[in-house]
Parts: structure tokens; sequence; C-alpha cells
């Protein structure tokens, strides 16, 4: 893994393999490289200031390509539509990826704004995001490639949480019995269209970013994940006027019969226990305990 702290920039076979990336992607001579936070399915990102400008790069395991060759193929497809309003300049530019044999990685221009918390998150916000996720799950892609956004599988089988949370089995076991849903219903979609993954340019000007999980997923499921992480799930109180608005709004931009049941809710367990089992394995205890605190929350509101 390329990593790119202060002191190994000043490496100078790791500032190369820096600069060779950015040769290829002709954005000049690197000045800085800062190296920030991950999450799956990203090895590790970057932000770089050339002379050129100011860039994240992200770096993947060599497995990953074909996922990311689709995500840049729904980008130009994207960038058809309206829903280019709301994507960086990158998913319009950026059409190819740097491999080696071991890694493969993006390079796209940085989103500079504001990246909001689940406290400041208003009303006029859960709206305009209800509205764009109407807009995507509308766009007709026929792309067989495009595989489950979330996986109808527990990555790793033999992994036990109850020494963590005694609940791990019996939400595992709710998981597995209506995993079948996740491959019903399938519309195209960000697919992890989180609070975090938006930066606002203004209120009225976001610009979502982190497309790595982008395909087809359930259209109610995606539709009840995207509601209660904007009605600030993460934040261990679930705002329900929020998340209502959040259905309402998306109603009134894509007139449709929904059917959000406790078997679809049983079905979304997948990616939150996933989730538990990455962080658990990085050590990430805070993302761990609230991933719990999620689940629970879950529980209580919708079981």
């Amino acid at each position: 893994m390329l990593m790119a702290d202060k002191r190994q920039f000043e490496n100078l076979e790791i500032r190369a393999k820096i600069q060779k990336i950015c040769d290829f992607f002709q954005i000049g001579r690197v000045l800085t490289c800062t190296s920030l936070s991950i999450t799956a399915p990203c090895m590790s990102l970057v932000k770089l200031q050339t002379n050129q400008g100011t860039y994240s790069m992200k770096e993947y395991a060599g497995l990953k390509k074909k996922q990311l060759e689709k995500v840049l193929f729904m980008k130009i497809f994207f960038s058809a539509h309206a829903i280019s309003l709301y994507l960086s300049k990158s998913h319009v530019e950026n059409n190819f990826i740097y491999e080696d044999e071991i890694s493969c990685w993006i390079v796209t221009p940085w989103v500079f704004g504001q990246n909001l918390k689940l406290k400041d998150i208003t009303t006029s916000h859960v709206e305009l995001i209800a509205k764009i996720s109407g807009k995507i799950h509308k766009l007709q892609l026929n792309f067989p490639e495009a595989s489950d956004v979330l996986s109808d599988h527990i990555d790793d089988t033999n992994f036990d949480l109850d020494k963590i949370d005694p609940k791990f089995n019996y939400w595992r076991n709710l998981f597995e019995q209506h995993a079948g849903l996740l491959k019903e219903n399938l519309v195209i979609s960000h697919g992890d269209l989180l609070p975090q993954n938006v930066i606002w340019e203004s209120d009225q000007n976001p610009v979502l970013i982190d497309w790595d999980n982008a395909g087809y997923i359930n259209q109610d499921l995606d539709l009840f994940n995207t509601a209660i992480n904007w009605a600030g799930i993460e934040s261990g109180i679930l705002n329900r006027s929020h998340y209502e608005c959040f259905i309402s709004t998306y109603l009134r931009e894509n007139p449709r019969k929904i059917q959000i049941d406790k078997s679809l809710i049983y079905a979304s367990l997948g990616s939150w226990l996933n989730w538990l089992i990455f962080n658990h394995k990085l050590g990430n205890k805070k993302a761990v305990d609230i991933t719990l605190k999620s689940l629970n929350i879950l529980e209580r509101e919708f079981f």
C-alpha cells in the first residue's frame, strides 16, 4: 500500500512513485502530499497539491479494477443527464485508471466546500438530496456488468462478533433469511449517499463524491438506507421528521408504490454488519461503536 505521510513523502522512492502517478494523469509536479483516513474499499487516500491544482488520489487493490471501470462508465452516463449538475468535474473529465502489478489508482480534482455534520442538516438539505436520489433512480441504464451494490452475503462468514455485541449473530441470521431481496427491484444508484459523501459548495449546490460503490441496488432498500442516514441514525437519535420528509420528497420526484417493511429492513443489515467487521479488523473502535449504536436504533425504530 502506498502511504504518503510527511516522513514517507521525504523518501525519494515514495515521492517518485507519487510523481509517476501524477505524470500519468498529467496533473503537474507534486508540491505537498497528505494521507487522509480511509473507508472500504479504498486502500489509501491522499490529498495532493501540485503546481496545477489540488487533487484526491485513491489507491485500490488490483482486483478492484473492474469495479472502478464500472464507476467510470457510470460517471460518463450521469454526465449526460441532469445528475451531472451534482457531480464534481472529475466525474466527467477523468475516465482512466493507473495501475501496476499490485494496485490501481484514480485521481480526481479536489472538491472544495462544506461537509455537513449531522446536527447541521436542515429540512432543505434533506429535500434536495431526496430529489437527487429520486432523479438517479429514474435513470435507465442497461449495464449488465454492474453487480448489486450490497453483497448478498456477509464477507467473512467465519467472523463472530458476539464477544463485542451478543446480537451480532442474531442480526446476521435475520439478514441471511432475507438477503434474496437484494437481487430484486434493481435501479442504478450512488450506493453510498451518506452525508459525509456530499460536499456543499453552497446550501443549494451539493456535490456527490466517493462513487466507489455505485451500481445496481434494490430501489426501496436504497431509499430506506439513504433516508435513515440523512435522518441522522449515526448520531444516536433518529430524526423522524427528516426521515418522513426524505420519503415524501423522494416520492414527489419519483412517484411510485414503495414497500419498506421488516423483510426489507432485515435485508439492509448485511451492509451494516460488513462495515462492523471491516472496522473491527482495522481496530477502529469509534466506527465500531457508531455502527453498533446505529444497529440498535434500527432495531428499536423499525423491527
